[in-house]
Formats: structure tokens, C-alpha cells, sequence
């Protein structure tokens, strides 16, 4: 209504503005030889015009008045652009990633291990960890030369989320050697999901013996963001044996589900959802002896390939177990 009342004045206030100043031709009188009845004529009509229009607007005004509109906005004020105070505030919120506002969330709730205390990510000069909990999201930083741990509450199992091993910010792990804060390992997050996913604790060195280094000369860190999920339990959970059915041979260490399933029947579930993996004969996790692995997943077991290896470095004598609901 506010709309069709606003081009009505609109079309008026042109009509009554033709009428009121005449556009002559070349060959035409000029304003001042127009008789003196058409300029009251104009004059007249012009004062009809205005008059009209501010009837208009005050018609509008009561309109909006009884739409609810506070203060009863002015016909100037329904087209008005918002105060800028206003406008900077959307724009800003706008511009606002989900990642920033997650961070944000993440740095407000206490993290339930710490005894309600929170964390505020302070860099320190040895070893800078920082943990944060946002409905079950959990974060974790280590520089360079650390060992970063992560663990879950009993009954619950890490799920990893994402993981980067290198360096984009100056913030965090300050050193002399930075020459650049654009740097990340390629095999960041399957290094870390082959240590974590589906334990209930794990630690994975920061080190560029695991996950090589994406950028020679700068000082890094590894940080996890990670979840910690409700873990199936059911009569007969549990994990399973540790199983070595390979000796590293020209090709590498191959401890597949399907060959243990094979060499031990009934031992193993249908669907297992964890996996870890050691040297054989001691607690040196996989993950922490610089190597890289084709698999390391429930699904299919543990590979390493001495072709995949860097350098002259072959894969060791592994052991893996499962975890089965």
C-alpha cells in the first residue's frame, strides 16, 4: 500500500512540475512574454499540486502509523537506507567465518579434564598445547619437537576432525626460524588418523621423522581438532589380540584384516571400528617411527610399502589388534 501511494505522489509531484515550468522551443515566446493569465494559471495549478502531495503524505504517514511502524516513518524514511552504526555491524557479522565463531564458542566453555579451567591458547617458549571443548569438539597444539597427547573419557573413542603439521600464523610456536606462514604436510591428517582414530587415547610426535617437512627452515607445529564419540559397547566389546602375520619382506609389512581373518578364523568380528598398530615387541606406536603407510584403517589393515618410504628407510616388524563393538 505504502508502495502504490508513494508512486502515485511521485507521478503527481512530475505532472505538477510540467505544469509549473514550461519547456520552450527555440522559435517559442520566453517566460517573460508569456501573458500574465497563463503565468496565475501555472501559479494556481502548482499550488493545487503541492497541496496534493502534502495530503498524500500525511495519508502515508497515518498508514504507517497504523502498520506499526515505530515512530510513524515519514514518506523520506520509508526509503531510507538503515544507520550506518547498523550496516557495519551486518557487514561484520557477515564476514565472519563458522570457523572463527566455532573458535570463538570453543573458547568460552571450560574443558570438563581440566577441573573447569579453560585454556586461552598462551604460547610458552618450550611447548605450547591448548585444548578447548564446544559441544564435544576438542583442539590440541604442540610445537616442533613435542609430543602431542590426546584422550577421551572412559567408554568414548577419538574421532579426528582435522590435523595440520607445519605453520600458517606467527601466533603460535614463536622461533627465529619462520620463513613463511604458508606451509602444510600433505599426509597431516592420515598420520594423525592412523595413530588416533578409534582409540581412546593416543600421542603422535611433531616431528618431521613422521610426517616429513613441508617447509625447510621454518620452525612448526602440530595442531588436532578432534571430537570424542560415544563408543558401542555390547557384552563382548573389546579389542582384539595383537596379530603379526608378515615379516618385512622386498615389498614391505602387509598385516591386512582379510589375511588375519584367514590364518585366524572366528577371531575376529565382522565389522571391527578400530585399529592400532606398534612394533612388534614394544609400545612404540606406528606413528611415531617416520614412516608412511599405505593402509591403516578397520576396514583393511595395516601396509607399509618400502617404496613409499623416503630416503633408505624400509618399514619395520608391525603387530596390529581391532577393536571390536
Amino acid at each position: 500500500m505504502a508502495v502504490r501511494l508513494l508512486l502515485t505522489v511521485w507521478l503527481v509531484f512530475l505532472v505538477g512540475r510540467s505544469a509549473a515550468t514550461e519547456v520552450f522551443a527555440d522559435d517559442a515566446l520566453s517566460p517573460a512574454e508569456v501573458p500574465q493569465q497563463t503565468r496565475d494559471n501555472i501559479e494556481v495549478d502548482s499550488n493545487k499540486v503541492e497541496h496534493l502531495v502534502e495530503t498524500l503524505k500525511g495519508m502515508i504517514e497515518e498508514g504507517a502509523r497504523d502498520a506499526g511502524l515505530e515512530g510513524g516513518a515519514s514518506v523520506d524514511e520509508l526509503d531510507a537506507d538503515p544507520p550506518a552504526e547498523v550496516m557495519q555491524e551486518l557487514e561484520a557479522e557477515g564476514d565472519r567465518g563458522i570457523d572463527d565463531l566455532m573458535e570463538e564458542e570453543e573458547r568460552q566453555v571450560p574443558d570438563e579434564d581440566l577441573g573447569g579451567e579453560t585454556l586461552m591458547g598462551g604460547v610458552t617458549e618450550e611447548l605450547e598445547e591448548a585444548r578447548h571443548v564446544a559441544g564435544g569438539r576438542r583442539f590440541a597444539r604442540v610445537c616442533e619437537h613435542q609430543t602431542l597427547t590426546i584422550s577421551c573419557p572412559a567408554g568414548r573413542q577419538i574421532r579426528i576432525l582435522s590435523a595440520l603439521y607445519g605453520r600458517t600464523s606467527q601466533d603460535f610456536c614463536p622461533h627465529s626460524q619462520i620463513r613463511t606462514t604458508s606451509c602444510r604436510s600433505e599426509n597431516s591428517m592420515a598420520q594423525v588418523r592412523a595413530s588416533c582414530q578409534g582409540q581412546s587415547s593416543c600421542s603422535v610426535a611433531a616431528s618431521n621423522s613422521v610426517f616429513e617437512d613441508p617447509c625447510v627452515g621454518t620452525f612448526k607445529y602440530l595442531e588436532v581438532r578432534y571430537a570424542c564419540t560415544g563408543r558401542p559397547t555390547t557384552g563382548c566389546g573389546g579389542w582384539t589380540r595383537w596379530y603379526d602375520r608378515d615379516n618385512p619382506s622386498a615389498t614391505g609389512d602387509w598385516e591386512t584384516l582379510t589375511n588375519i581373518r584367514e590364518e585366524n578364523p572366528g577371531q575376529i568380528c565382522a565389522a571391527p571400528s578400530g585399529i592400532q598398530a606398534r612394533v612388534k615387541g614394544s609400545n612404540t606406536p606406528a606413528s611415531q617411527t617416520g614412516r608412511q603407510f599405505l593402509h591403516f584403517n578397520p576396514g583393511v589393515g595395516f601396509v607399509c610399502r618400502n617404496g613409499d618410504q623416503s630416503g633408505n628407510k624400509r618399514c619395520l616388524d608391525y603387530e596390529v589388534r581391532f577393536w571390536c563393538p
